[in-house]
């Protein structure tokens, strides 16, 4: 049995892996959440130590103001809304966080891919994106 792509699959193929690489790309350069030496820094501090044992569900009522004391902190606790008692719960988040940005991204592609593939397979009766009848 042969096994030949036609024309507009050849190009869905293609389509598909630059549109990979773009997304891969994206992903490195901005998306990825990076850990902050900052938050990590005033986790270990003994001035922010109130900020480490806050009770589970207790956020800051308002953004702070830059250059207070534990800014870092206190600005990744309100707009995560999550606390983290150390350094190694920050990592933990961190990592559940890249895991759940990558499956969002190829689940994005995945579905781009399958979307693309579905209007050109429907578009098939194009001409020249058929293939050539067998003789």
């Amino acid at each position: 049995m042969k096994f030949s792509l036609n024309v507009w699959q050849r190009l869905w193929l293609v389509i598909l892996v630059v549109l990979f690489i773009i997304m891969a790309l994206t992903l490195a350069a901005s998306a990825w959440p990076a850990k902050n030496p900052q938050i990590v820094a005033d986790m270990v501090s003994p001035a922010c130590k109130g900020w480490t044992e806050l009770p589970a569900g207790f956020f800051p009522e308002k953004y702070p103001v830059m250059g207070e004391k534990c800014y870092a902190l206190q600005a990744f606790i309100f707009s995560e809304q999550t606390n983290v008692k150390t350094p190694e719960d920050y990592e933990r988040f961190l990592v559940d966080l890249r895991i759940k940005t990558l499956v969002k991204w190829v689940l994005i592609w995945i579905g781009t891919m399958f979307w693309l593939y579905v209007i050109g397979w429907a578009a098939g009766w194009v001409t020249g994106f058929r293939n050539p009848p067998e003789a």
